[in-house]
């Protein structure tokens, strides 16, 4: 327990001596918004971030720009978390028959698996999602998304975005 006291001083000690350099006040902090906004700054012209969460509900899309006098817009999916749960881990009963999850640690057939939630992802996640940052006119965004998207390949997905 003494063992593991000390070697949290150590560690808070280092962090407090980063912090401490130029430059480095906010080393391992949350971001401000401020800081976020500033993030974005460098691509304003056409270009924001998209932060991505999938709750009951549906997904919500934070777009962030630099740009314009609003600079976060909402925009709400239909992509839920009983259609995010079964692309990451499939069961039979108690048992695991499926899913990206288990496909990527080697328990199964990956492209299968790839075959049957890309299509899913971009109908009801990517397309939308590129069709309203086409409407906003945005051209380069960062993709960020949270909780266990982070666990699937967006970036695999594709999507037709109709004009």
């Amino acid at each position: 327990m003494q063992r593991k006291c000390a070697a949290h001083a150590a560690l808070n000690n280092s962090v407090e001596a980063i912090r401490a350099l130029p430059g480095y006040t906010g080393f391992l902090k949350p971001p401000v918004f401020e800081d976020i906004r500033r993030a974005v700054s460098p691509m304003a012209d056409g270009g924001g971030l998209v932060y991505l969460a999938t709750i009951k509900q549906g997904s919500l899309a934070l777009i962030v720009r630099s740009d314009v006098e609003e600079p976060v817009k909402v925009v709400w999916l239909n992509f839920t978390e009983a259609d995010l749960a079964p692309l990451l881990v499939r069961r039979r009963g108690e048992n695991v028959v499926g899913g990206m999850l288990p496909a990527q640690l080697g328990y199964g057939g990956l492209q299968e698996e790839l075959k049957e939630a890309l299509p899913k992802l971009s109908e009801s996640l990517m397309a939308p999602l590129a069709a309203e940052l086409r409407t906003l006119g945005l051209k380069e965004v960062v993709l960020i998304p949270s909780g266990r998207l982070n666990l699937l390949p967006l970036h695999a997905a594709s999507y037709e975005v109709k004009v």
